[in-house]
Parts: C-alpha cells; sequence; structure tokens
C-alpha cells in the first residue's frame, strides 16, 4: 500500500520538475506504457478491460470492414 507522505511528496517532486503524471503504484506506469506499445493486441487479449462505448464502435467498424 502507497503511503500517504510518500506519495505527497512524489506529487511536490512531479511539480517541481514539470511532470504531466505521475503514476501510482509504480508498476501502472510500466502497463500504460506497454499499452501505448501494443493497444490493439492488449485489447483482444484483455476484452473485459477495455469493454466500453467507444470500444463496441471500433469492433462494429471493423466488422463493417471486413463485411464489405
Amino acid at each position: 500500500m502507497i503511503q500517504p507522505e510518500q506519495l505527497a511528496q512524489q506529487i511536490v517532486e512531479g511539480i517541481l520538475k514539470h511532470k504531466i503524471e505521475i503514476n501510482q503504484p509504480q508498476w501502472m506506469y510500466h502497463m500504460l506504457k506497454f499499452y501505448q506499445l501494443v493497444p490493439r493486441t492488449l485489447e483482444r487479449l484483455l476484452p473485459r478491460l477495455f469493454r466500453n462505448k467507444s470500444l463496441v464502435i471500433l469492433n462494429n467498424l471493423r466488422l463493417i470492414v471486413f463485411i464489405t
């Protein structure tokens, strides 16, 4: 579990270094970077994590592309 004092310190350091975002826990940073590299692959392998309206529209577009 993340200690509030540690998180507060990381937020202050991020502000001073002009960081755009701070990801905690640390594994989340690595997961987000991995998703940026292979988004479609992860969406296919882990559909429950990515089930939302935009994905349904994207699936419909893929379906239309395959039919025509």
